[in-house]
């Protein structure tokens, strides 16, 4: 069961996120949020392209009997090539690039990737993000050099160090999770976790009724300035 909502917020002219939900099987679910790079040349594009590329190569490639994590990273790394060399090559796509988490579910084990700082979280008794964001305070932050204090409200806080298409050769790593029935998910772009923090979005989802869950959020987050492209997957294991 899984439920997803899309919004442009209250200030952007367009939405330059994007979603996908498919089912290859009863079994073999996925689910992926895109981001724009704000501010770079069709970000609406290069996330849509991004994203269809992905599941696109999965439809083709992938051994449903033998879903390995390599195939995912075999997918992300390939259209990553395909972007950058858009990007590289066509004037009007120039600087073009879009941050992407994906989750793939097979039964009893997941697997994930995240690209950028579109964010995955795994809900149970708490809110637990799963992906790390690929931006420049996050490695301020590990490095020591500042506090969570700080963080919060410096200049350079949403600065990406890593999104598809802005090097040729991508750094990624796809991560396997063994998942019980009834376990949950949160995908999200940076449009959510900039307008609310992690105990804000798990008070919101433990008072919400499933279906209601995505429109909560973007309702919530929009209340709060809404300043970028809001998206959210909201999903429960089968």
């Amino acid at each position: 069961m899984y439920y997803k909502l899309t919004n442009i917020g209250n200030h952007r002219k367009r939405n330059e996120d994007y979603i996908i939900t498919h089912e290859f099987n009863e079994k073999v679910k996925l689910f992926i949020v895109l981001d724009g790079v704000g501010g770079s040349n069709s970000g609406d594009i290069a996330s849509k392209l991004t994203g269809d590329k992905v599941l696109e190569y999965l439809v083709k490639n992938i051994d449903l009997n033998n879903i390995t994590a390599s195939i995912i990273k075999e997918a992300v790394m390939y259209v990553n090539k395909e972007i950058y060399t858009m990007s590289n090559s066509i004037k009007k796509y120039s600087g073009m690039g879009t941050t992407i988490s994906l989750l793939l579910l097979n039964e009893q084990v997941a697997y994930y990737v995240s690209v950028g700082d579109s964010r995955i979280y795994y809900i149970k008794d708490s809110l637990e993000q799963i992906t790390e964001d690929d931006t420049y305070i996050n490695t301020l932050l590990k490095d020591k050099i500042i506090n969570k204090e700080e963080a919060a409200n410096h200049p350079q806080r949403h600065m990406l160090v890593n999104a598809i298409g802005l090097n040729k050769n991508l750094k990624c790593k796809v991560f396997k999770k063994n998942i019980k029935k009834m376990d949950k998910f949160l995908l999200c772009t940076d449009g959510l976790t900039n307008m609310l923090d992690d105990k804000e979005i798990f008070k919101v989802i433990n008072k919400t009724k499933n279906e209601k869950v995505c429109e909560a959020l973007v309702l919530m987050a929009n209340k709060r300035g809404g300043t970028d492209n809001i998206s959210v997957i909201y999903v429960e294991c089968d």
